[in-house]
């Protein structure tokens, strides 16, 4: 098929309706499975043979809204159980979707309108979670930045798609502040807001996630600290914003060329993540405790977060990049974990070189 021929299928395929797409995706599975006989086009984006894994004819309602939509569907009853851990402080999910709502109106303040594009240059604390679904709930587009993207990289991001505003992780001021030169507004986090100022914890958190900037922080009409960022809220009600297959997360890889470029995720995609791992055999249930030990500027940490979040999973964040991880998984007794191959290579080590019996849960997964 001629790629003209090509984009012309793709576009009569988009304009099917919903009953059109259940049917289509009846006839792929078939089709894969041999239960009949007829053609394929060749691109397995248009053929789809993982369909013969699925129930296709399967209710899809839970995948048709937004990504906020189905963690407040999900949770609206369940506001007394603990969504995150962090530094060992708990945080349930009544504050998590007030937390949500606030910044949401905070958002708005800012100027933040639906398809805007909004960076989260933070690394793994509740902040970073919170504000993924404060963007989703007014339709501005989230894209989570990996810190250890270099400067000519991250200006170049903000160029290309005209960024007016991002958030920023103390520690990484002196690194980035040069290059948000052309974006309105500039929030600053230290990685401790989420935590109550009384709570004992507290005291040596700033300490523990090294968080202070060499350079100090200028604060202006562009920079802000969280807590200005916060008073900006508007006196609004927001009706969450939701239009089927749009884009709602950016996401950077570089797997296939060695130069980052950005990856589209719809609120559809991001849900079926979570259903699938409702429904599949991982053997997901409320209250297990998840060690999220990754960034979600990094697809699998981006879908943790989702469907943690959303399937009432506890998550133990841990914001320090760390490579031992038999202390994490001996102090909190895991049900899930996924990390990256070096985390194992390491875990491995440790075992043997101490004597020591490894440690599992329900699911230990890698990738990467």
């Amino acid at each position: 098929m001629e790629r003209k021929d090509l984009e012309q299928y793709k576009e009569k395929l988009s304009l099917l309706s919903e009953k059109e797409e259940t049917l289509r995706k009846k006839y792929l599975q078939d089709l894969s499975l041999g239960n009949i006989n007829g053609p394929l086009v060749g691109y397995a984006s248009i053929d789809r043979p993982w369909l013969r894994h699925y129930d296709v004819l399967a209710d899809a309602s839970n995948i048709n809204m937004s990504m906020y939509q189905l963690l407040y569907k999900y949770n609206k009853d369940n506001l007394n159980a603990v969504a995150m851990r962090y530094f060992d402080f708990p945080i349930t999910y009544k504050k998590y979707l007030s937390d949500i709502k606030k910044e949401a109106l905070a958002l708005k303040g800012l100027g933040v309108k639906e398809k805007d594009i909004v960076l989260l240059v933070l690394p793994n604390v509740p902040e970073c979670r919170s504000l993924i679904y404060a963007c989703n709930m007014i339709g501005a587009v989230v894209y989570p930045i990996n810190p250890m993207l270099s400067q000519m990289d991250l200006g170049k991001i903000i160029n290309e798609n005209n960024v007016k505003t991002m958030f920023m992780y103390e520690g990484f001021y002196e690194k980035y502040n040069s290059v948000a030169k052309d974006v309105s507004n500039v929030v600053i986090t230290n990685g401790s807001e989420s935590v109550p100022k009384w709570a004992s914890v507290v005291n040596n958190l700033l300490a523990k996630i090294n968080h202070k900037a060499k350079e100090k922080i200028v604060y202006d009409d562009r920079f802000m600290n969280w807590h200005d960022f916060l008073k900006k809220r508007v006196k609004d009600n927001i009706k969450p914003y939701y239009v089927p297959n749009e884009k709602a997360v950016l996401l950077g890889t570089s797997g296939t060329t060695g130069t980052p470029k950005s990856v589209w995720f719809t609120n559809e995609n991001a849900n079926a993540m979570v259903i699938q791992h409702e429904l599949g055999d991982m053997n997901f249930a409320k209250g297990d405790v998840f060690l999220d030990i990754l960034i979600q500027s990094i697809s699998y940490g981006f879908a943790v977060a989702h469907y943690c979040s959303v399937l009432g999973v506890e998550s133990v964040l841990i914001p320090q990049m760390v490579s031992d991880i038999y202390p994490l998984l001996e102090k909190y007794k895991p049900s899930h974990l996924t990390a990256g191959p070096i985390h194992y290579n390491v875990y491995a080590k440790v075992c043997r070189e101490n004597n020591m019996a490894p440690l599992y849960g329900k699911n230990m997964v890698s990738g990467g």
